[in-house]
């Protein structure tokens, strides 16, 4: 049950407190602080969201939508444990607040449980204040799950309340219902029930002698072998392809799509729907994927896997051996059963909101988001992050100039330097260089404050054993 009393004390008390005393002895008037919160969550602006809602959940803690307000904005800012003691406080308080419910929706659909996240959905879309994100929310994890005729008479109730995202956004958006809209009928992503796991080969690395590997593989689509498909983590899309090899399957294409790229400007490509796709002993259809020009696939590649596709599977990855391993969703122990215990070096929890990131403290600091890309080459560190966190603390002469391909493939001038302890879990690294790069452009994509990106220079150094039913990364040593 929500405090009038300490409403009432809110409004009138936290705008004077965070206008200080810039004016002297003038006292500002401001909106509403619930409003404020609102404005600043729907256009990103983390920091500013993160300040006002928590000097409200300080002056109000038996306000329920206060204590939600402030769970939505550090789960905005990527600080998990702590929005989920404040959502679970506000539904302590309100068991009916939707804005609660909206964050728990999120928190519980980014550990892939999607039973409970149905449930604080369904209570959400009550939201005054978010109520079309949280039709988008809703919609997107019902598509997730390839029931495409759901997700689409849920979504399609959200662009009329989601205008302040700009244009370009709500075009995306009517243009990913159209996508929901030619798939409903069938359930998609269907997987033989007696389906365990498969095996597949990855791709040789050009201009080696067959020892070192590539995260790309071969595939079956229509019965015709197709490739090879590069596997990206940091790509939300399920799978897509590429215009030339759409045409030699003779693939019908439909539509028009804005395919989210983190890192990248969007791309813009066709819907399409693959009858059939083979990889190793899996056989699946009803595969819904995205055609996009030959020119936006790097390095030859016919195709791009993303976690869309991957996370309804448990995976491992063994860069060393050049082996991909699928198994059933449902079944971690598929997965746990294969790693020596003795050679595990970290059991890193996991985040799929919407991609798979991990919390890492860098020189003892607080835990931040970092992102999982098995596509960069290098570990990155967000440019605003290391100068308001790092910086102030090093040496002068310790961060050098440095040239890096980024997220999306896009080579930025950046800085490099060498953090004394990298924290991911229970594995600890020492003199771990990283690149400081600009990642609001990531950030704008998932709309989360992003610290970081995990690449290839540590993951590498490990089999990757992706357990998504939990979901966590288990680093093993080869």
């Amino acid at each position: 049950m929500k405090s009038i009393g300490f409403r009432l004390i809110t409004l009138l008390a936290v705008p004077v407190f965070l206008c200080g005393l810039s004016s002297g002895a003038e006292i500002a008037v401001t909106e509403d602080p619930f409003d404020e919160i609102e404005r600043a969550l729907k256009t990103d602006s983390f920091e500013e969201a993160l300040i006002l809602s928590e000097s409200l959940a300080a002056f109000s803690p038996l306000d329920a939508e206060a204590q939600a307000l402030y769970g939505l904005a550090l789960l905005r800012s990527g600080r998990y444990r702590e929005a989920e003691l404040a959502l679970l406080a506000a539904l302590g308080l309100d068991e009916k607040c939707a804005e609660a419910h909206l964050g728990m929706g999120r928190l519980a659909a980014g550990m892939n449980r999607r039973d409970r996240a149905v449930l604080h959905f369904r209570e959400a879309i009550k939201s005054g204040r978010f109520r079309g994100e949280a039709f988008w929310c809703f919609g997107a994890l019902l598509a997730d799950s390839g029931d495409f005729s759901a997700a689409l008479q849920v979504a399609e109730a959200a662009p009329g309340q989601l205008d302040y995202l700009g244009d370009n956004a709500l075009t995306a958006i009517r243009r990913r219902l159209e996508f929901y809209r030619f798939l409903a009928g069938e359930p998609c992503f269907q997987i033989p029930a007696s389906f365990q796991k498969t095996t597949v080969d990855l791709m040789p690395r050009a201009g080696t002698s067959g020892d070192e590997f590539e995260t790309s593989f071969m595939m079956s689509i229509n019965g015709e072998e197709s490739g090879p498909f590069r596997i990206s983590t940091a790509f939300t899309e399920y799978l897509v392809v590429s215009s030339s090899l759409a045409d030699r399957l003779g693939l019908q294409r439909f539509g028009s799509l804005s395919i989210p790229h983190p890192g990248a400007d969007a791309i813009t490509g066709e819907g399409t729907l693959i009858e059939s796709l083979e990889i190793g002993g899996l056989k699946m259809s009803r595969v819904p994927a995205a055609v996009v020009a030959d020119s936006d696939l790097a390095g030859g590649a016919q195709g791009i896997v993303g976690i869309g596709f991957l996370k309804r599977f448990n995976f491992s990855l063994d860069i060393s051996e050049g082996t991909l391993q699928l198994t059933r969703g449902d079944r971690p122990d598929l997965i746990l059963l294969k790693i020596n215990p003795e050679r595990a070096a970290a059991r890193v929890p996991l985040y799929l909101g919407p991609l798979p990131a991990t919390l890492v403290s860098v020189n003892g600091l607080e835990d931040s988001l970092f992102v999982i890309d098995l596509e960069s080459e290098t570990t990155i560190i967000d440019s605003s992050w290391f100068d308001a966190q790092i910086a102030p603390g090093l040496p002068r002469g310790t961060v050098a100039e440095a040239t890096a391909v980024g997220p999306g493939g896009v080579m930025q001038e950046g800085r490099l330097f060498s953090a004394n302890k990298f924290k991911m879990s229970g594995l600890e690294l020492s003199d771990q260089p990283l690149v400081v790069l600009d990642l609001s452009r990531v950030e704008k994509g998932v709309r989360q404050r992003v610290a970081g990106i995990i690449g290839r220079d540590i993951l590498n150094r490990f089999r990757l054993h992706f357990s998504l039913s939990q979901p966590e990364m288990i680093l093993e040593i080869p």
